[in-house]
């Protein structure tokens, strides 16, 4: 909302389902980010959602409650630079310039990227991030071992 209220320059994609209980907030950011919204809500089509990662540069987390942040790492792995709370899962996963401490200072990263859309790609560019780790391949032995203990 600041962004806008500052009229920096952006667009928004919303992604993801949206359900009773939280339904409200989305549509209100809805109405409000009119103009901005490129996507909104649940893709049906993985490749299209992939697709929709590929032409972002950013991706943000606000989470106050999280296990992993599958669509976090999803997004970083398909080239958004990923801005996630210095808490929860995050400070494992992703480096120290991905992190913001609060809502101010992800305002004031955002606005930087506003400015300079290509400072997002750069960063992402160098971000050392062993997707690897995570992936089936990698993990499924070591969950089989732990199964098996």
């Amino acid at each position: 909302m600041k962004l806008k209220e500052n009229n920096c320059n952006f667009k928004l994609s919303l992604l993801g389902e949206t359900f009773t209980k939280n339904s409200e907030i989305f549509e209100k950011a809805k109405l409000i980010f009119a103009e901005e919204i490129i996507n909104f809500g649940f893709v049906s089509s993985k490749n299209e959602y992939f697709s929709i990662l590929q032409s972002s540069h950013v991706v943000v987390s606000t989470a106050k409650h999280e296990f992993f942040g599958v669509s976090m790492m999803e997004a970083t792995y398909y080239g958004c630079f990923p801005l996630a709370p210095n808490g929860l899962v995050y400070p494992e996963i992703y480096p120290k310039e991905s992190l913001y401490s609060d809502i101010d200072d992800l305002y004031k990263k955002l606005q930087r990227f506003c400015v300079n859309p290509s400072m997002a790609i750069e960063l992402r560019n160098n971000l050392n991030i062993d997707f690897s780790k995570y992936s089936l391949e990698q993990s499924l032995p070591e969950f089989y071992d732990i199964l098996n203990e």
